[in-house]
């Protein structure tokens, strides 16, 4: 049986990430359990006798699940995928996706993403209709210092205020496609962990913003984040956050920084190259499934 996932789910989920053949999880800012109860969250459920027991009963157990997490619509990335042993991939998640289709046309999904950090995921995903979009670039700087001058003298550096986020949001909206986009929620949740995060202002109107994480070697940083707005972009906003960013990471006695981007995204990769960035070989595949043909107007 396939039905919605409940939050008396989580011991079992537990168990089936502990034992499945294959687990995927794109998390971020939350714990995979947190999304229990969302309405693009689905299980597979089965019923296994126990002739042991008398009189004779049935023992539940998950055989696999899938999250489609719309956050902010009108994309959603597949945030949790896991498959027991007995089925192929392509049989556990095909009927999965189906059963999901009616909550994403009720929530007007458009795009569905996949970032691929599992060797097996390729080999299924044609079979349910996902197709390569780009890959995403690791680069690391091992050196601080700042090669470029301050971009622009207008441009104010400050940390960002909570009243802000859903402007940040609205940033997001218009710089990126709505795969890439960071939603009011995404960034509330987002700023308690981070390391830095500070907005670039022109005459008290927010033109940009950065983020950064700790690192996961001890010593560096991650910058998760580094936006300018459309209208605001070749003014050296860009340049001017990353000074600022590489003065508080001299300040926090750090040794390097790493981030991502996509391989296609050639301006930032040509702002970072210019700061000292160097591009690492390996890269995540993202994939995707554009399901607006598969939505039937009613």
């Amino acid at each position: 049986m396939i039905r919605l996932a409940t939050l008396e789910d989580r011991a079992a989920l537990l168990q089936l990430w502990q034992a499945a053949a294959y687990v995927h999880v794109h998390a971020e800012w939350q714990l995979p359990v947190d999304w229990l109860g969302a309405p693009g969250f689905m299980v597979w459920e089965d019923a296994v006798a126990r002739p042991l027991t008398y009189p004779p009963t049935l023992e539940k157990r998950l055989l696999a699940c899938l999250a489609l997490i719309a956050d902010p619509l009108p994309a959603a990335w597949v945030r949790i995928a896991a498959a027991s042993n007995l089925l192929t991939l392509r049989e556990t998640f095909t009927p999965l996706l189906d059963a999901l289709w009616p909550m994403l046309h009720k929530q007007q999904v458009q795009e569905l993403g996949w970032l691929v950090t599992e060797p097996t995921a390729p080999t299924f995903l044609p079979h349910l209709g996902f197709a390569p979009l780009t890959e995403l670039l690791t680069y690391e700087k091992w050196d601080l210092h700042t090669p470029l001058p301050p971009g622009n003298p207008r441009v104010q550096i400050r940390p960002v205020r909570e009243a802000e986020l859903g402007v940040l949001a609205a940033v997001d909206a218009a710089a990126y496609q709505p795969l890439w986009r960071y939603s009011e929620t995404a960034l509330t949740l987002a700023r308690p962990q981070t390391l830095t995060f500070d907005v670039a202002c022109i005459e008290e109107q927010i033109v940009g913003y950065l983020f950064s994480l700790a690192g996961d070697r001890r010593g560096g940083a991650h910058l998760v984040r580094l936006t300018v707005t459309p209208q605001a972009q070749g003014q050296g906003v860009g340049r001017s956050l990353m000074n600022h960013f590489l003065h508080q990471c001299q300040q926090y006695s750090l040794d390097h920084i790493s981030l991502n981007t996509q391989i296609d995204n050639m301006a930032s990769r040509r702002l970072y190259h210019q700061y000292g960035f160097r591009s690492l070989p390996d890269q995540i595949a993202v994939w995707h499934k554009p399901i607006a043909r598969h939505i039937i107007t009613v």
